[in-house]
Formats: structure tokens, sequence, C-alpha cells
């Protein structure tokens, strides 16, 4: 796999483009707005909403919204490029759940298939279906079906009927710490890079390699988290060099936590002794099914902008990793610029 990555978008709370949560989330600005939902006591829950959507919005409208924004930042550097005029788009969205239907999910779709004017939209589940996401774009460019591939991934937790959910189901006391529900959006354009080259657009990034794995510890259950399954995902990725930087899940619940953590043992001369390690989530708020592609285009916009902490990861691989509700881990290896 070698896909040139020519368009980023971000979306959430923290800021509209991929350039202002560089540099915002490293500022600590802007501060979280108010949250207007109480709890049975009075207390305010906390959350994160973008305050240019509100607080009050159905679920299927704010994660359109959501998603066309990122799309919108993303698909910019499309507009009037070369010989990539077929252009295939893929859904990464939340699996039908409290507060969000199949008829939301294919609301959504509905909406950015319009404004990209394709055909349907593919559709892949959960957190790591971005990973899954960027594998279709691979077959999919290289059976010229499309000359480039749109991967939007959004998600929503503000509404009543999930926040709902979300303080009745609360985690266990012996949990790592749960950042706070959220909503946001990720979007990647990627192509091939002789067709990058051909439409003479800037070259944001190069996914190397994407992986999803099965694991058999879900959300659902309390099967012993072993790290086998990411650790087989690690290893399907090629070795380009050792990681300097990665963007994950790590604070996202013990689940997520444990399994990498004992992945990246089994894995560690693969990576930097002095990796950076960034968890967008513990800023933005838990994104959902958005987090995979979240991490990963927050991870190219924190290289081109030149944002790492760490020396080691300047010039250096990253990878970006998610796990989806159902036990799916998913991660991706890629480089900035023109690596």
């Amino acid at each position: 796999m070698k896909l040139a990555v020519v368009g980023l978008g971000l979306v959430s709370p923290a800021g509209i483009t991929s350039s202002e949560h560089v540099f915002y989330l490293r500022a600590r600005v802007p501060p979280p707005q108010a949250s207007p939902f109480l709890l049975a006591g009075g207390q305010r829950l906390s959350v994160g909403f973008c305050p240019w959507i509100g607080a009050r919005e159905r679920a299927a409208a704010r994660v359109a919204r959501l998603a066309l924004a990122a799309m919108h930042e993303a698909t910019r550097p499309l507009h009037g490029a070369p010989g990539l005029d077929r252009i295939a788009l893929v859904l990464v969205a939340a699996i039908p759940r409290p507060g969000l239907s199949r008829d939301d999910v294919r609301e959504v779709e509905a909406a950015l298939a319009a404004r990209l004017g394709g055909p349907d939209p593919l559709r892949f589940p959960g957190e790591a279906g971005c990973f899954a996401g960027l594998r279709a774009a691979e077959e999919l460019l290289a059976g010229g079906r499309a000359r480039a591939v749109v991967i939007v991934a959004a998600d929503s937790l503000i509404s009543i009927e999930r926040l709902r959910h979300w303080v009745s189901h609360p985690p266990s006391p012996w949990d790592a710490e749960v950042p706070r529900p959220s909503e946001g959006a990720a979007a990647l354009v990627v192509t091939a890079p002789d067709a990058a080259r051909s439409a003479r657009l800037p070259l944001l990034g190069t996914v190397h390699g994407a992986a999803t794995v099965q694991g058999s510890s879900t959300d659902a259950d309390d099967a012993i988290v072993d790290g086998v399954a990411m650790t087989q995902a690690l290893r399907g990725l090629p070795r380009i060099g050792r990681v300097g930087a990665v963007f994950g899940q790590l604070q996202v619940g013990s689940l997520r936590q444990t399994e990498w953590l004992l992945a990246l043992a089994r894995s560690s001369e693969r990576f930097e002794p002095e990796h950076d390690v960034s968890c967008p989530e513990m800023d933005v708020g838990v994104v959902g099914a958005a987090a995979g592609a979240f991490n990963l285009a927050y991870g190219l916009a924190t290289l081109r902008h030149g944002a790492t902490e760490s020396p080691a990861a300047a010039g250096a691989p990253l990878l970006a990793w998610a796990i989806s509700p159902d036990g799916t881990r998913g991660v991706a290896m890629a480089t900035g610029g023109c690596a």
C-alpha cells in the first residue's frame, strides 16, 4: 500500500480546520463550552459539543453537518485538479445505538453523496472503520474504479438518548478514566502517488499500510484483554523505520489502554525509545466512530505543521490506531509530506 494523502479535514469542539486543532489543542484554547445537560441532582454533565451547531440539533443532522464540514476542508485542493474526475466516497459511521439509528446513518450518507455528486458511499462501522476504509480505497484506486477516494468519519454522542445511556452505564470504578462525551469528524482524500503528482497537488502525507484484526475482548464483555489482536495488526504493517509518534486512544478506557500497552511491549523494537504519544480525545472528548480517522488526520496535520514534541518524531513514521466497540482493532502507518 502507498496512498498519497492530498486533503485533510478535522472538525470538533476544538476547531473547524486541521490547523486549528493542531495549534488550539497545544495552546489549550478555546475553553470548553458550558454544558446545557443536567443530571438528576442538578449537576451539569460534562460534554463537548460544537458551539456553531448548538446542543439541540437532532443526531442525524448534527453528524451530517460535522461530516460535511470536514469533507469541505479536505476536498478543497481537488477543485480544478486535472485528472481526478472519478471520486469515490467512504463513510465511517457508528454502529446503530441509542440515539443513532440506521435511518440516521443513511441520512448522513445521502447528504455526503449529494454534496460530492458521486455514487453511494461504501460504509464501514466503528472507530476502526477508517483503517478498513483505507484498504478499500487502495482497491478502488488500483482497480481504476476511482482516481481519488474521500474517507469521511463522523459521529456525535450529543443527544438525550445517547447521554442518558452514557450516564446509566458508567464504567467500572476500577476502569481507566474515560474522557467526556463529545463529537467530531475527520476526512482524508487519498489517491495514487502518480495521480497526485500529475494533478500537482501538495502531498500532505503517505499511508504505507493499514490493518484491522478482530479481538476477543469488546466493550460488551469482560474477556481478558491480552493485546494479541493489536500485536497481529502491528506485525502486518511495513517496516519503513522506527515509529516516532503514535496517535491513538491510549487514555480512552482500560480495554484500549491495556491492549495498546501489551502490543507495544511485544513490538518495542519498532518504536523510537522516546516517541511522541498523543490521545486527542483527552482534549476533544470521545468522538465515537470518528476516532480512527481523527487520530490519523490529526497526526498528519501535526507532522505537517512541525508541532511534534520529541525530536525523534520529526521525519519518522507515525502510527494511528483505534478500537471499535465490537473489538475490531485498527492501525495505520504513515509518513508526513514527501516521505
